[in-house]
């Protein structure tokens, strides 16, 4: 499984690219993260890539509040996804859950006053010969 993390600033607002498999388990955090390089290591610390994860991309736009909890929902971007709707829908239903078990993010006042409310895009990517399969 590859994970790699990026930053960009574009215009005014903050965007973050986050290069990630499909699923999450959030392990116990000692310290709220205080940059944007410490809340992705959080994110890189709660991917999962179970094998029944069906093989796509997923691009989704959102942003989170001062505490890090997710405001609104989050929108789709890009997504390439199996054709089956079954396989569809379960990869959908697995990102929804990635971001139920992964936020709210555990952040500094300080780290919550500059990401909130701007967005950040996370890239969700599952490939089989990621999973070893």
């Amino acid at each position: 499984m590859r994970v790699v993390l990026f930053a960009v600033p574009v215009r005014a607002s903050l965007a973050a690219g986050v290069l990630l498999a499909a699923c999450f388990s959030w392990p116990a955090v000692a310290a709220p993260a205080q940059t944007l390089n410490e809340l992705f290591a959080q994110f890189r610390a709660c991917l999962k890539s179970p094998a029944e994860t069906p093989e796509g991309e997923i691009t989704l736009r959102f942003s989170l509040r001062r505490d890090g909890a997710l405001i609104g929902r989050p929108h789709i971007t890009f997504a390439r996804l199996p054709a089956d709707d079954a396989k569809k829908r379960a990869a959908l239903e697995a990102v929804a859950a990635a971001l139920d078990r992964c936020l709210p993010a555990h952040i500094t006042d300080s780290l919550g006053g500059a990401v909130a409310g701007r967005p950040l895009t996370l890239r969700l990517i599952s490939r089989a010969s990621e999973r070893g399969i």
